[in-house]
């Protein structure tokens, strides 16, 4: 179903989903999320909103899709307080957006159980990232919409449930799985930060 290199050995192939604007990608064990990720702006060159749910912190690879996808340059280490900073995307006039369609993304954390103690070490290091990802997207006038949305593991059947549900709202002029209402602070849109993913499903 995923081109890859191999398949689609013509760089200028036709998207199979060009008018596809609105994406919700579910990360569940044994899921392909990597290639998935790879090969999205060949399958959906003109997505406006992207959404990830159940990222955990062996899926860092998202790290560096987001920063690329958004024009991000890498952080910055501070050597004098062990720390690195996250500067904005379009900060580098040499760091090009590589998703330049991207308008609102949308990144939902599934913490570990606690019996996990490495896996929770790198839940916290994926997180730290991306938090600081969203204070560098919060402080622009305008570019993407940046969220994440902190909150627990589901089940494979949770997400089966959860996406009928979301889809069926967004049919009926919901908000679905996207949690953006328009803000008071002009045109911009802002964001109800709570993990609607914790709603119960029925």
């Amino acid at each position: 179903m995923f081109p890859t290199s191999e398949t689609t050995p013509d760089a200028e192939a036709p998207a199979l989903f060009p008018s596809l604007k609105r994406l919700h990608v579910i990360v569940v064990s044994g899921g392909n999320t990597r290639q998935i990720v790879r090969t999205l702006p060949l399958l959906a060159p003109n997505l406006s909103h992207l959404r990830f749910s159940g990222a955990r912190g062996t899926h860092s690879f998202l790290l560096e899709f987001l920063r690329n996808a958004m024009g991000m340059p890498p952080p910055v280490d501070i050597i004098r307080y062990y720390e690195t900073i996250q500067p904005p995307p379009g900060s580098d006039p040499n760091v090009r957006p590589s998703y330049p369609s991207l308008q609102y993304i949308i990144v939902h954390t599934a913490l570990p159980p606690q019996c996990l103690g490495t896996s929770r070490m790198q839940y916290k290091v994926m997180v730290s990232a991306l938090d600081k990802m969203e204070m560098a997207c919060r402080g622009q006038v305008e570019g993407v919409q940046f969220i994440i949305l902190k909150g627990r593991g589901h089940l494979p059947r949770y997400w089966a449930e959860r996406a009928k549900k979301d889809w069926l709202e967004c049919m009926t002029g919901q908000r679905g799985c996207w949690t953006l209402q328009h803000g008071v602070e002009g045109s911009r849109w802002t964001v109800d930060h709570y993990d609607d993913s914790d709603d119960d499903v029925c």
